[in-house]
């Protein structure tokens, strides 16, 4: 969202907060839309009390208020996503209404502010508005995401002014202090809701998995960052980030958390003060090199980053001589006897946990590979979403550094298997063509996710292949056993050009086996 003809920077808030108990979230959504709408704009709210009752919503290009005047309503998205909104024209009773519709966990609840032009026009195109939204997530419920963005036009839609970004900090201030969030920041080089400028450049699963991974890889870094407890007693804690000298404040928030602002104004907030909050925020950013998208669309913004691996900037660790770490088992027996043939295994890694899965199929290595790297293919053997929701492009480029973009299904514990629809968003760390295929793919599985493909040729042509899913979450694990049994077993399929689909028709109980013999409570070897 970005105005048009506003001439201010958009201004972004954000905060991501768990919040499973439905009282709580209407408490909190409640505060959110009551402090955000009232206080970061009070003069354009005080003109919208003024002016009602507003009049109802008119045609595109018409007049809705007077002339240079402001205009309003508030929407609510039910779950589950149905392509509707519920919308009804600002008035302390809609208001009311919107408020009262949070603890239901819609899809967004959201005011919309809108200057309107000379003639009394909204610019419907997206500029010159104030919005403020609590979302849930789809697939996860208990995620919330506080937001605010602001394209106003005049003095009180400039961050630059120190009267507006002291409001914006004060009203995210007061929501982040109670609520203990994995995240938030106040930004101008955001271009989507709930997405960082970082969540852009890195390709590490989207939107929705750097929100999960929130307290274990900081999503980005901004003139504003809430930081999670977690990371920063990682970066030393508060005493240590104080004594940076990146931050003009640095405080421990009430419940959990520790709010960094680099300098005092937003104004204030240039090249140098990135890179001073970068250096210190590196050992919890996600490493790898930022890159632009070149699917993105281009509209002028500059974005306030270090285009350098974070991964370059953490201090090296010092290898102290240990006994070898003592690790329970993550199994009871052998999975083959409960799944049959082809089962696969789990075990501790250096990076949390790895499954491996191995086959011998009756083709060249060179057709494998193929059916790996074609991005028409691997959605077959994946799980193929169904037509009227797939996406127009997927794109595997078996290079190093190259992009994988694939839409596929995933398996819940309630609905059972090819029951979810995931966008895997990857880079590619390692390829040999035609015996060596590994990306990064962070996700809901954890923010290190790697997935690797090894063949090895047989001397009568066939070809052995090795998958290792590495990953540092426990409470999947049923699921990606029988997922990834049943993907093995479709590639054996596309290669003997067969339906793949035949492969999940024992999903259930190969998943049932694997959840009665599997722990999920087993510590990563540190």
């Amino acid at each position: 969202m970005r105005g048009v003809d506003s001439g201010n920077p958009g201004f972004y808030a954000l905060l991501d907060v768990r919040l499973p108990d439905d009282g709580e979230l209407a408490r909190v959504g409640g505060r959110w839309l009551e402090a955000a709408c009232r206080g970061l704009a009070p003069g354009l709210w005080g003109r919208l009390q003024a002016s009602l009752p507003l009049g109802p919503p008119r045609g595109w290009g018409e007049p809705q208020g007077e002339q240079g005047g402001v205009w309003a309503y508030v929407s609510v998205t039910p779950r589950p996503w149905q392509d509707r909104a519920d919308t009804k024209v600002y008035s302390a009773d809609s208001f009311g209404w919107m408020v009262g519709r949070v603890a239901a966990r819609p899809i967004e609840a959201a005011f919309h502010l809108l200057q309107l032009d000379e003639r009394g026009v909204p610019d419907e195109a997206g500029g010159r508005q104030l919005m403020v939204s609590v979302q849930s997530e789809e697939a996860h419920p208990e995620w919330v995401q506080l937001q605010a963005v602001s394209v106003l036009g005049g003095a009180e839609g400039d961050p630059r002014r120190p009267e507006v970004s002291d409001r914006w900090a004060a009203t995210l201030h007061t929501l982040a202090a109670e609520t203990d969030p994995s995240f938030g920041h106040l930004c101008d080089d955001a271009t989507q809701l709930g997405v960082t400028a970082l969540d852009e450049v890195i390709f590490r699963g989207g939107r929705v998995e750097s929100m999960l991974a929130g307290r274990e890889v900081l999503r980005g870094y901004s003139w504003v960052t809430v930081c999670p407890g977690e990371l920063a007693a990682r970066l030393g804690g508060v005493d240590a980030l104080a004594a940076s000298g990146a931050f003009a404040r640095v405080e421990q928030l009430r419940c959990g958390g520790v709010w960094l602002q680099a300098t005092k104004r937003f104004a204030e907030y240039d090249d140098a003060a990135v890179r001073r909050v970068f250096q210190v925020l590196a050992p919890v950013l996600p490493g790898g090199l930022p890159k632009p998208d070149p699917f993105a669309v281009h509209d002028g913004r500059t974005y306030r980053l270090v285009w350098e691996d974070a991964a370059q900037h953490r201090p090296a660790e010092r290898a102290e001589p240990t006994e070898p770490a003592t690790v329970e088992p993550l199994v009871t027996c052998d999975f083959a006897a409960a799944v049959g043939p082809g089962a696969g295994a789990v075990a501790h890694a250096d990076e949390g946990y790895e499954l491996r899965f191995e086959r011998r199929l009756g083709h060249e290595c060179a057709a494998v590979w193929r059916v790996l790297t074609d991005a028409a293919v691997a959605p077959e053997w994946l799980g193929r979403i169904p037509a009227p929701l797939r996406q127009p492009e997927y794109v595997i480029e078996p290079v190093v550094g190259g992009r994988v973009m694939l839409g596929y299904l995933d398996s819940t514990e309630g609905d059972g298997p090819l029951s979810a629809q995931v966008f895997e968003l990857a880079e590619v760390v390692a390829a040999e063509a035609p015996v060596l295929f590994e990306y990064a793919a962070p996700g809901p599985d954890g923010p290190d996710v790697h997935e690797r493909w090894q063949m090895h040729p047989g001397p009568d042509g066939s070809c052995r292949v090795s998958f290792t899913y590495v990953f540092q979450r426990l409470d999947r694990l049923a699921l990606l056993l029988a997922d990834w049994h049943c993907r093995l077993d479709a590639i054996a399929l596309v290669l003997d050009c067969r339906d793949p689909a035949a492969a999940w028709d024992r999903w259930r109980p190969r998943y049932e086996g694997y959840r009665s013999l599997t722990r999920t409570d087993a510590q990563p070897r540190r």
